[in-house]
């Protein structure tokens, strides 16, 4: 199982916590439509990408 907490890897204040993804494809997908919506003025560089 995949875990993401936006607070270890994008904003230190956010709360949001997703987990139980079976790839990191997929848990990439949840990441980017939670910046795209949450985030709109952060980008996610190659580094936080990886």
């Amino acid at each position: 199982m995949i875990k993401f907490k936006c607070k270890d890897f994008l904003l230190k204040e956010c709360e949001l916590e997703a987990k139980g993804t079976h790839s990191v494809d997929e848990m990439m997908k949840l990441v980017e439509v939670h910046a795209g919506g949450e985030h709109r003025t952060l980008r996610l560089s190659p580094e936080t990408i990886e």
